[in-house]
């Protein structure tokens, strides 16, 4: 088992009236003035709100995606109608319609983490949680001419290890290079299918259309990254087998570091995964949820008091997120420290509503150990009165 499934990222594929047409030049972006680091802060809290429960009005508001648009279409040989779609959806809630979509809302957690510099510029990092899954998106905000609103104008996905735009344009130029437009057509509408599919969790549908794509199109990036993310509700060999295919195609890609914490780690390498989470935890800057991973690896490891330690540091930092207290949970659950274990379970129900039933915990093997003890004994004797 894996210890985070890949975050979805959905091929804004819907976007692309046709892919027919001549090719043309598109107008450039229009240029940006940075936005100061309050501005940046301001921003990135407002993201975060917007994207769970996501709002695709909200996001919308937040991009500048006409210049998205332009960045994605700017220099490359994309047909004509291509080109005009992307602009002509930057007019409405297009774009935040189609990274909503990547977001369940009673799944998603966002969280804004800091802003990064990046060139001299403020970046907001935010945080996202979908289920057992974690990405960061990375905007790069300013106001276009110096006036108005501050937005983004383009955003970087760690899933893809790349901007929207590049994601977007390269895809497209791809798609169409081959000459045969209705094949083009095909494989966008498959691989967006396949990613709304992935979403709703109709594995076995994501799976089918995937597989629909033409040959190129399965090399491309942005189909290797929904490969991985199929694979990853399908099974750890196959798991295994698309992020293999993944690195071989694109060895440098900073996509890399976030999939190599599963390529580790459903390997068995658990020390390799200690070492690319700290890699990761330096690369944004620190994230209590990272530590609840490092907490679960250094289980994995008969580290317990370590893993216990990490998962205290989580909640430390935040609180507020329930994955710090369910790692300490599992992290107590190991080191068999059932008298802590109790006031976790305590802290569960009332900060967030869990309840632990007797009937609950009968079910799970795990939780044998506990049950028997002296300590869990009189926890179900408490709960029964």
């Amino acid at each position: 088992m894996s210890i985070l499934a890949a975050a979805r990222t959905p091929l804004i594929a819907a976007l692309v009236a046709s892919v027919l047409g001549c090719r043309s030049d598109s107008p450039p972006p229009d240029p940006i003035t940075p936005a100061t680091d309050a501005e940046a802060d301001a921003f990135g809290q407002a993201m975060a709100k917007a994207l769970a429960p996501c709002d695709p009005a909200a996001v919308s508001a937040l991009l500048d995606v006409t210049n998205l648009a332009r960045r994605a279409a700017h220099g490359r040989k994309i047909p004509k109608a291509a080109k005009d779609g992307m602009l002509q959806a930057a007019t409405g809630n297009g774009f935040g319609k189609n990274l909503c979509q990547a977001l369940p809302g009673e799944t998603t957690k966002a969280t804004y983490l800091r802003s990064r510099k990046i060139s001299g510029s403020p970046r907001p990092l935010v945080r996202l949680i979908i289920g057992s899954a974690v990405n960061y998106l990375e905007f790069e905000v300013g106001r276009v001419k110096g006036v108005g609103e501050v937005r983004a104008i383009d955003y970087t996905s760690f899933a893809t290890g790349e901007s929207m735009s590049e994601m977007l344009g390269r895809t497209l130029e791809e798609m169409s290079s081959n000459g045969r437009p209705s094949e083009a057509l095909a494989d966008i509408e498959a691989l967006k299918l396949a990613s709304v599919k992935l979403v709703q969790q109709d594995v076995a549908s994501a799976r089918a259309s995937f597989d629909k794509l033409s040959a190129k199109a399965r090399t491309m990036k942005a189909a290797l990254v929904v490969d991985v993310q199929i694979t990853s509700q399908e099974s750890d060999e196959a798991y295994m087998a698309a992020m293999e295919r993944f690195a071989r195609a694109f060895p440098d890609d900073p996509a890399l570091l976030l999939q190599s914490i599963d390529r580790s780690f459903v390997a068995k390498d658990f020390d390799q995964t200690l070492v690319v989470l700290e890699k990761l935890q330096r690369q944004v800057g620190g994230d209590p949820y990272l530590d609840t991973l490092q907490a679960t690896t250094l289980g994995e490891l008969g580290r317990n008091a370590d893993a216990v330690s990490a998962s205290q540091r989580c909640i430390q930092a935040e609180p507020s997120l329930e994955n710090c207290w369910l790692a300490l949970t599992d992290a107590q659950l190991r080191a068999q420290d059932y008298e802590a274990i109790v006031g976790t379970m305590r802290e569960l129900k009332t900060r967030f509503d869990l309840d632990f039933t007797p009937t609950s915990l009968a079910s799970a093997p795990e939780w044998a150990g506990f049950l028997a003890s002296p300590e869990g004994k009189a926890w179900v004797a408490a709960f029964e009165q």
